[in-house]
């Protein structure tokens, strides 16, 4: 208090005038979610915003819901009429007041403004408007329309009250939230035991390539549940058309494959053309070792030297090409490092070295082909690169050396001249007597 007083007044009532803007600051951060949700023009809100627990929820949460920013009102789903200052008046059933729908009705009650292109386009043109239709024709529409209630529909998938767009994170729906989305039915042992299916499928494609990149490395690229199963239309692949959900992405190694004589054997054996070596929730991520007659070999699986021998020796010479490009890269690298560490220009050798990469990758692709001699030609492009690169990898080594010696050289001449003429200067000053 003693400081205080011999402040100017103007800078007292500066103060207060802060103090004061801090006060509402708080006061106003503190309403509560009543106090809040009161202020709207809806009967169902300024009834809803006085109750608790499970019946506040629904107004509180649609404060973030995409229908609510679009200007959808209560009614525009549940019916009635929210303008209405009467409760019984705005629930009335005779205003096409529905409550809570049946999960069996889920589906044709967001369809009545979800399939409609002349409703939707008010709000987003870009929005399909096929998917009530689309999800009729998967297993979970199906069973809906059997009066199972406990298979996933719309409010399963997207939530209630709280629906955010699919490229919202905090969005059930987001490609990062997918795949537990699906697990909350799906990982559940008790909710699936009626279906008799495996409840494992998450903790697979989570330790899986596919689950690591995209629940780990962040990788919205990376496939979800959705990318291979569908969404709306959601159905597991079948054996004849996996390799068309995997060639979404894979598109060459689908091609291969396709191209390759495993294709009719696989068709004959009634074996799916990529989960017969890759698996499918727990993928994992591809190395040389999967290749050629090595213990972690897939190979092996259906070709020893006794049985299907002609395989056994395509996969071996294929491991063979493989890992000759492996090695010839790994030294040429260590070439072209080397000369980039001594400080020496190494432009040129990167590019080539980038050459020998891309030929590795595409040698491994080509390994879909199962033709040992369509990988010998990727590796033989690989191997010209490499060979490329370590040259001007030890010509700019060499280059360097050669440097380093005549920069001695000189070094040495011009120090022996240095000296010699801090000896001259001494003798002239000898002979003038400084």
């Amino acid at each position: 208090m003693r400081c205080i007083k011999y402040l100017s007044k103007p800078l007292n009532l500066a103060l207060l005038v802060v103090a004061a803007v801090c006060l509402v600051t708080v006061a106003i951060g503190n309403l509560s979610a009543q106090e809040e949700l009161k202020k709207e023009e809806s009967t169902c809100i300024n009834c809803h915003a006085e109750l608790e627990d499970e019946l506040l929820e629904p107004v509180t949460r649609f404060r973030h819901d995409i229908h609510y920013e679009k200007g959808i009102a209560c009614d525009g789903c549940h019916g009635g009429d929210s303008s209405a200052e009467d409760a019984d008046e705005s629930m009335d059933p005779d205003k096409g007041f529905i409550g809570v729908p049946d999960p069996l009705e889920i589906p044709s009650f967001c369809g009545k403004c979800h399939s409609s292109s002349t409703y939707m386009g008010k709000f987003n043109p870009a929005l399909p408007v096929d998917q009530e239709k689309k999800y009729r024709t998967s297993l979970h529409g199906k069973r809906n329309a059997e009066g199972d209630r406990k298979v996933a529909q719309c409010a399963s998938c997207h939530g209630i009250h709280g629906i955010r767009p699919a490229g919202d994170p905090l969005s059930k729906v987001h490609p990062l939230n997918v795949p537990e989305m699906c697990a909350t039915c799906h990982s559940d042992p008790g909710y699936m035991k009626s279906y008799e299916l495996p409840t494992d499928q998450y903790r697979k494609y989570a330790e899986g390539v596919h689950g690591v990149a995209l629940l780990q490395n962040k990788e919205t690229g990376a496939p979800a549940c959705n990318d291979c199963h569908g969404n709306h239309g959601a159905v597991p692949p079948g054996v004849a058309s996996i390799a068309f959900v995997c060639g979404n992405c894979h598109v060459n190694n689908m091609r291969l494959f396709n191209e390759s004589p495993l294709k009719a054997a696989f068709s004959e054996l009634h074996l799916p053309g990529c989960e017969t070596c890759h698996n499918y929730h727990d993928i994992p991520k591809p190395t040389d070792a999967v290749v050629g007659v090595g213990p972690e070999s897939v190979c092996r699986d259906c070709h020893t030297e006794t049985k299907r021998p002609a395989g056994y020796r395509v996969a071996k010479e294929i491991r063979k090409h493989l890992d000759t490009l492996a090695e010839r890269t790994r030294s040429a690298d260590s070439v072209v490092v080397e000369a980039s560490q001594r400080g020496m220009d190494v432009l040129d050798a990167e590019y080539r070295l980038k050459d020998v990469r891309q030929a590795l990758i595409e040698a491994r692709t080509m390994v879909h082909s199962f033709d040992a001699g369509m990988v010998k030609d990727k590796v033989d492009a690989g191997l010209e690169a490499a060979k490329e690169a370590v040259r001007l990898g030890e010509k700019a080594i060499a280059n360097y050396y050669f440097r380093r010696k005549w920069l001695g050289f000189s070094t040495l001449i011009l120090s022996f001249l240095v000296l010699m003429l801090i000896f001259k200067i001494r003798e002239v000053d000898r002979r003038t007597g400084r």
